[in-house]
């Protein structure tokens, strides 16, 4: 019965991942169109990316305290802190060169959303620094050490002096929101363009 369990939880687990991944392709298209068809390719990664590390973390969570002090688990959790790092530094870069390619088309219907992204990239910079630079950004007050953490429901995140502490998970769902904040008033015009 427990094994039956297990494999229901792992098939809902694969499913909401899928879900996910499928989110981010969609929303992939519309920036590959409007600002660089390079964003397609990158978009998706990161998404690939982002179910991947969930799935990951779901498998964590499942494990009891013990088998995760195990030396096995132990390098697995460091394989996935240096993979959730990397994967907070390539958002950051998305971030940020999308808001430049879409800053440069000065087009009135991008306001909006570019404050939502940029407000995003200003979060993303408070745990960038630490991550990639290893210094505070620009204010005495900001973080200088990013401490990787496991939350425990498995994700992984990082403790921030100053800030308190940030899961890379809560990051995929609030970039993946700011995007397809984006997309949403297409999707309205289009289908009120649309014959009934």
């Amino acid at each position: 019965m427990v094994k039956y369990g297990f494999y229901v939880v792992a098939h809902i687990i694969n499913y909401m991942n899928q879900k996910i991944a499928e989110r981010w392709v969609r929303v992939s298209h519309q920036f590959g169109y409007d600002a660089s068809v390079h964003f397609l390719h990158y978009i998706q990664g990161i998404g690939r990316l982002d179910a991947f590390l969930s799935q990951e973390e779901y498998r964590v969570a499942s494990l009891t305290a013990t088998e995760r002090a195990t030396e096995p688990e132990m390098l697995a959790f460091d394989r996935l802190t240096m993979i959730s790092r990397l994967w907070v530094l390539d958002c950051f870069e998305i971030t940020r060169s999308l808001y430049s390619q879409l800053s440069k088309l000065k087009q009135e219907k991008h306001t909006a959303f570019l404050k939502e992204l940029n407000q995003f990239k200003g979060d993303l910079m408070i745990l960038r620094a630490p991550l990639s630079k290893f210094e505070k950004r620009n204010k005495p007050s900001e973080p200088l050490i990013a401490w990787p953490i496991s939350t425990p429901d498995g994700q992984i995140g990082w403790t921030i002096d100053n800030v308190g502490f940030v899961t890379r998970r809560s990051l995929a769902q609030r970039m993946l929101a700011v995007l397809e904040a984006y997309d949403a008033p297409r999707h309205t015009e289009t289908e009120k363009q649309q014959p009934s």
